[in-house]
């Protein structure tokens, strides 16, 4: 597949570059505990395969960002993703702002560099993950991040999946 092989020459292009130069900024890693907790809701939420809800465990820790890519950090490896950045209503345009504007195939793309560079497996949660180390310990049907009104835009979950300005908002 092309993305892969463009990925696999940028990949080896940013290891002999990064052990040529500086090193990389990794992400601060943070460890979320095995654990267990009900994902979804109750009344099906806004999305319909958001129900029903069931249990899901985790029999091992896992690592994760302890916060979102910034654009620097993604910047790293795609350099011209610096033209994107303010596009939607002036919204992450600083180097220490979460990166926006990136698919989820070039979100990959950055994982796998990332891995490359550091010999560390660098990888996206999965939705459940997320959610897990999203409520933090709190078990209620209500998403901790949840607004009054589905979609508020004021709501870091609407930033964190949903491209702001788009009249038809579509799931990760």
């Amino acid at each position: 597949n092309m993305i892969m092989r463009q990925t696999a020459i940028l990949a080896a292009a940013l290891l002999m570059a990064a052990t040529a130069t500086a090193q990389v900024t990794v992400p601060e890693m943070v460890t979320i505990p095995a654990g267990s907790f009900t994902m979804g809701s109750a009344d099906g939420g806004v999305f319909a395969d958001e129900a029903p809800r069931h249990r899901v465990t985790f029999t091992k820790p896992f690592g994760m960002s302890a916060g979102e890519i910034t654009n620097a950090q993604y910047e790293q490896f795609f350099p011209r993703h610096r033209a994107l950045r303010g596009l939607d209503a002036g919204i992450s345009t600083a180097d220490d702002d979460a990166v926006v504007n990136v698919t989820y195939d070039q979100a990959l793309a950055y994982c796998r560099a990332l891995s490359a560079v550091t010999g560390r497996r660098f990888r996206l949660p999965t939705e459940a993950e997320w959610e897990y180390a999203a409520r933090a310990g709190i078990s209620s049907n209500k998403y901790p991040w949840d607004g009054d009104l589905p979609m508020s835009e004021d709501k870091g979950c609407f930033y964190a999946n949903f491209k702001p300005g788009e009249g038809n908002y579509t799931r990760d």
